[in-house]
């Protein structure tokens, strides 16, 4: 759960006439290998239906994250996969519909940038692995700490869940970029550094500036904790599952081999008694 490191978080702007927004997520592995992931909304193939809204955080509808698409991620190391359920590509969107699905990916990215003119507007810088690492709701000054992929994948999952639909002015990339990237800000202290100006901006109008709280932004913060918490839970319970099932087989096979030495002390005691029989019987003779 530990193997992959986030060490840079990044928001990226296109030069096209969209200025389409992404973030980029450096990964580090245990093993030593870097590779990056792209985390981006573009609308989806369905309109909304008549009414549909967002699901809000505190209704008493079930709007717990889907956990068993997170370990898939996880254990297909994010090659690509999408968290959401329709197919669809940047290309392939129409800008003026006003509202729709929201398709929010994460996929492989072959270099550092979709395209070299891609702009790099803000970065995140994160501390190294330690037991300490856990995010926490302080707003004390602390150290930068170490966020890994689960837990970025955990906490895109969570703003997916609770704001799924596309609105072009509103819930767009920018908002999906800047609350991402304002959630791990808040949860992990890490450095901020500002490469180039623009990020949440297109062209001169301000539509999301990263890290604001006009989002529901604390309720999706505590929303996002108890996510993580039950993801960690889950595979804590599943590893010790795992330990408990080995431990198990390792009796089994001891009493296997406590049974098999049983068996073969009582073939020599039987083997024993014959040769005394014998010996005794040749001692009549004579």
């Amino acid at each position: 759960m530990h193997a992959f490191q986030v060490s840079e978080l990044t928001i990226l702007k296109e030069r096209s006439s969209s200025k389409h927004e992404y973030l980029r997520a450096k990964i580090s592995s245990s093993s030593g290998d870097v590779f990056y992931l792209s985390f981006e909304r573009v609308p989806g193939g369905l309109p909304s239906a008549p009414g549909a809204t967002d699901t809000p955080l505190d209704s008493g509808s079930d709007t717990s994250l889907s956990l068993p698409n997170v370990g898939r991620l996880l254990k297909k190391k994010i090659s690509q996969a999408s968290i959401a359920s329709t197919t669809s590509t940047t290309s392939s969107a129409d800008p003026s519909r006003k509202s729709c699905e929201a398709h929010d990916t994460v996929a492989l990215l072959p270099s550092k940038k979709r395209d070299a003119a891609d702009k790099e507007c803000l970065l995140l810088s994160f501390g190294p692995s330690s037991p300490s690492s856990a995010p926490t709701c302080s707003s004390a000054p602390i150290s930068p700490k170490s966020l890994h992929l689960y837990a970025l994948v955990v906490i895109a999952c969570t703003v997916h869940r609770h704001h799924a639909t596309y609105k072009i002015f509103g819930k767009n990339c920018y908002f999906f970029a800047g609350v991402i990237f304002g959630l791990v800000e808040k949860l992990y202290q890490p450095v901020r550094t500002e490469l180039e100006s623009g990020a949440g901006s297109w062209g001169f109008v301000s539509l999301f500036p990263p890290g604001g709280d006009g989002f529901d932004a604390e309720r999706l913060k505590d929303e996002s904790l108890k996510n993580l918490d039950i993801f960690e839970e889950l595979v804590s319970s599943w590893a010790l599952g795992m330990n408990l099932t080995y431990f198990g087989l390792q009796i089994k096979q001891y009493e296997t081999e406590r049974q098999a030495k049983d068996m073969k002390l009582h073939e020599l005691e039987v083997e024993n008694r014959r040769l005394k029989q014998v010996c005794e019987e040749m001692g009549k003779w004579q």
